[in-house]
């Protein structure tokens, strides 16, 4: 992994991914010119390089909480690529907490375009309201995780009329 930039360019990719409802995959070592996507591979010796725990220091610098991933290694017709399955965030969105060159900055929400491949710092309300929403489902769901681990059941509404006639029985 000694080449920085391009390291910093997969860092960014999982911070969108964890900002996605399913997260996402990371595949190194594929060639994308944006006029074709081929699959190159990673050099033998640079494949070694890529480690989980060698990622997982570089990411913990530069995300904020941290990104839950895997890392596999893979060889596809004598070329090995480095998948990277990245988890979506558990209670809050991962924000980008350090600067590296013009590729990641400090505070940005980095998150998966609608219009291409690519990973970009939140630009619309709607880009906006997905990781939002996302962020409230998550704790819905750690909500009712406690509370039925609490013996509870969540609280059930009552219609307007269920409502009305445990009022009127309240009268009587």
């Amino acid at each position: 992994m000694a080449d920085k930039p391009f390291v910093a360019r997969v860092v960014r990719a999982m911070l969108g991914m964890s900002n996605r409802a399913d997260g996402g995959l990371v595949i190194v070592g594929i060639d994308d010119d944006r006029n074709s996507i081929e699959p190159a591979g990673v050099p033998p010796d640079y494949m070694a390089t890529w480690t989980f725990d060698a990622l997982s220091d570089i990411v913990a610098v530069y995300a904020d909480p941290m990104v839950r991933f895997q890392l596999q290694k893979l060889t596809h017709d004598n070329r090995g690529f480095v998948i990277l399955e990245v988890a979506k965030f558990d209670d809050v969105p991962v924000l980008c907490r350090k600067d590296y060159g013009d590729i990641l900055k400090e505070g940005a929400l980095y998150v998966r375009s609608r219009r291409k491949p690519e990973t970009v710092i939140v630009r619309s309300v709607q880009d906006l309201r997905d990781v939002l929403d996302l962020a409230v489902k998550n704790q819905l769901a750690r909500f009712y995780s406690l509370t039925s681990a609490a013996g509870l059941s969540p609280v059930a509404t009552l219609s307007d009329d269920e409502l009305f006639d445990a009022q009127i029985s309240e009268l009587d």
